[in-house]
Parts: C-alpha cells; structure tokens; sequence
C-alpha cells in the first residue's frame, strides 16, 4: 500500500514551507520516526519524520525548493 508524505500545516498562518534538504532517497528502507525531510517556514525550521515503515518509492519534491501545504513530498510503500 502507498502512502503519501506531504507538506505539513504546523500553524495557523502557515501556507508553504522551504525544504532544506532531504534526508532519504529513493529506494531507502524507512521506520516510523525516520526523518525525512528538513523545512523552514517563516516561523521555524523543522524535521518531518515518517509515518509508516516502508521503502521510500518515490522522492516528489526538490531541496531549496518552496511547497505549498498538502503538495505531495514522498512515496512510502
């Protein structure tokens, strides 16, 4: 079963957020818990960790890049 990792909304004013880097690749085994991803909103910078153990199917995004909220960041299989 695929799972989608996306962009999360962690605060009220909170539209879109600066991935500074990734921290999986393609085809890496992931654990819940597992940090994926490093981001920056206009409030924090953060790490977002997995939900699910899997293999990571597909990377959706690119680092240096801005997302908005929901924009789909990975594949988790």
């Amino acid at each position: 079963m695929a799972n989608e990792v996306k962009v999360p909304k962690l605060g009220l004013t909170m539209d879109e957020a600066f991935i500074t880097s990734i921290c999986v690749g393609e085809g890496d085994r992931v654990k819940k818990g597992d940090t994926l991803f490093e981001i920056e909103t206009d409030k924090i910078t953060t790490v977002i960790e997995s939900e699910y153990d899997g293999i990571v199917k597909q990377i959706c995004i690119k680092a240096e890049e801005t997302y908005p909220i929901g924009e789909v960041m990975a594949i988790i299989e």
